[in-house]
């Protein structure tokens, strides 16, 4: 195939990744419903959309259940266990972790749509309904564009993981998030343990991920896209321009810079997609925070993750 047609097909996917982002967004605008806006699904849509090769090792089938599962887990963690943070997050990261084990796949981008509820405090089983419409147009979507053959299709091959290995693995990270988390979670600077940080930290813990050899641009495709979010909601908030605008703006800036980079780091754009879903008082903290939090958690998975321990078979 040519080079430039080559280019004209991710153009296009590019496009339709940007109009579900934006269908988010006027969606929730619309009903005056925070809940339809899934930072996560930013995150997804970059990975089964637009890159040639999908990013995680999962069936169309598995994503749709293990997203809504994770939903179910997140809110029923909010309306049935004991209003602890520590708690909370522990159950539902360990929910995603057996959900990953079980399932034979590297889904990580489930661990936010658990998390999410708890960071926000979302008991509306609206969530759930929202999560799976959501699940169901990225696989139907990506399914379109194989059959249009503007996606190349990916077989799905099962991972064989040492049960024990991998499951002592989530133990050992979770117990080190909640030595991370002690400072932010009390003193309220949730966001030093976003959601789409969690999943960065471990996506880094295996030694063998080739991000490590670019961290540093990760790093900043992090922090960048916090500001761009951060800012495209203060603009909004105080100089009267439309969301529509502000975010149209901030979404093609960050997909050209991991274009650019050519750090296709899917939590990016989770992190763009929050301040939507944040209140204004903790608008200003946020990209700060995100600073922080991608910076702590980075350098501890590089460090306390050395050994090129294989959790497959």
């Amino acid at each position: 195939m040519k080079t430039s047609l080559l280019k004209i097909i991710r153009k296009m996917r590019y496009i339709f990744a940007f109009l579900l982002i934006m269908a988010m967004i006027f969606v929730s605008d619309i009903l005056q419903i925070k809940e339809v806006i899934i930072p996560e699904v930013a995150a997804l849509v970059l990975g089964m959309w637009v890159l040639e090769r999908q990013m995680w090792n999962a069936n169309r089938i598995r994503i749709v259940i293990l997203m809504t599962l994770c939903a179910i887990m997140g809110v029923f963690a909010v309306k049935f266990l004991p209003d602890f943070i520590f708690l909370r997050v522990g159950v539902c990261f360990l929910f995603c972790a057996m959900g990953l084990i079980f399932s034979k796949t590297d889904l990580v981008p489930i661990i936010p749509t658990a998390l999410l509820p708890v960071y926000f405090n979302i008991g509306d089983y609206i969530y759930i309904l929202i999560v799976f419409v959501l699940s169901l147009i990225l696989v139907s979507g990506q399914k379109i564009l194989e059959k249009c053959t503007i996606k190349p299709k990916k077989e799905f091959c099962p991972i064989e993981y040492k049960k024990r290995t991998v499951t002592a693995k989530y133990l050992k990270l979770l117990l080190i998030l909640f030595i991370i988390s002690v400072i932010p979670y009390h003193s309220g600077h949730l966001f030093v343990l976003a959601p789409p940080l969690i999943v960065t930290f471990v996506m880094f813990s295996n030694p063998k991920s080739m991000l490590r050899k670019k961290w540093k641009a990760v790093w900043l495709t992090l922090v960048f896209s916090a500001f761009l979010g951060a800012g495209a909601c203060y603009i909004t908030a105080n100089f009267d321009v439309s969301i529509y605008i502000t975010f149209s703006i901030a979404t093609i800036a960050a997909l050209f810079m991991l274009e650019k980079m050519q750090v296709f780091f899917s939590p990016s754009l989770a992190i763009l997609l929050i301040p939507l879903i944040l209140n204004s008082d903790k608008l200003a903290a946020y990209p700060f925070e995100i600073v922080i939090g991608a910076s702590c958690l980075i350098i501890s998975a590089m460090f306390l993750f050395k050994k090129n321990v294989s959790a497959v078979l």
